[in-house]
């Protein structure tokens, strides 16, 4: 596997937390009872995770994968340069490698190395995954880099592997 591939995992996934309306003719899956494996050391540095600008206007990068029911095992390597970017105050954003993990999905063998986030007014951030239904195993997340500022009533709020975590880590 390469960036491209986890690039296309992201759509993939995208397109099948979509409506039937929003949905396009692009492949749409959450991946239950499939499991997905990354084969090398992944560098994003020339990849923006997430990324809106200040604007009400839609994010110019999104590769979260979203909603995953699988399977995902890094087989021990390390996806490094994860960055996300959000200097929208209007929407709030919920941000991780994967947006969201269901109670079936799994992630194990993991390590998110040199992860950066500059977060706006009420973004919701974890490493690993802004919410975590499933079970992660033998996951570890270092060097994370979190930055922002908050106005008026909003808050930022982080956490470095998972943000919302209703499932099971064992170690």
């Amino acid at each position: 596997s390469d960036v491209a591939d986890l690039l296309g995992l992201a759509v993939i996934t995208q397109n099948a937390a979509k409506t039937a309306e929003t949905r396009t003719g692009d492949p749409a899956d959450n991946f239950a009872g499939k499991t997905v494996t990354l084969a090398a050391d992944l560098n994003l540095a020339d990849v923006p995770w997430f990324e809106r600008g200040e604007s009400d206007s839609p994010p110019t990068a999104d590769h979260r994968i979203v909603r995953f029911a699988g399977t995902f095992d890094g087989e021990g390597h390390t996806i490094s340069n994860l960055s996300f970017t959000s200097k929208n105050v209007d929407k709030p954003n919920y941000l991780g490698l994967f947006h969201s993990i269901t109670n079936t999905g799994t992630v194990e063998n993991l390590t998110l190395d040199t992860v950066t986030a500059l977060l706006s007014d009420n973004d919701w951030f974890g490493a690993l995954a802004y919410q975590f239904l499933g079970t992660a195993e033998n996951c570890h997340v270092k060097n994370v880099t979190v930055t922002g500022t908050a106005t008026g009533n909003a808050d930022i709020r982080a956490a470095g592997m998972m943000f919302y975590c209703q499932g099971e880590e064992s170690k």
